[in-house]
């Protein structure tokens, strides 16, 4: 089973509706649900 290391900086930045890197955050997270590629910068 693939498994995946997550920084709580990008689990914060998910849920707070204010943070600028909330769309990052977002991403990172559904690619690693979804098992997709995870974003590039």
């Amino acid at each position: 089973m693939p498994r995946a290391l997550v920084d709580t900086s990008v689990l914060f930045a998910a849920a707070d509706t204010r943070d600028s890197e909330r769309g990052d955050g977002l991403a990172i997270l559904r690619g690693v649900t979804t098992g997709r590629n995870y974003p590039r910068q």
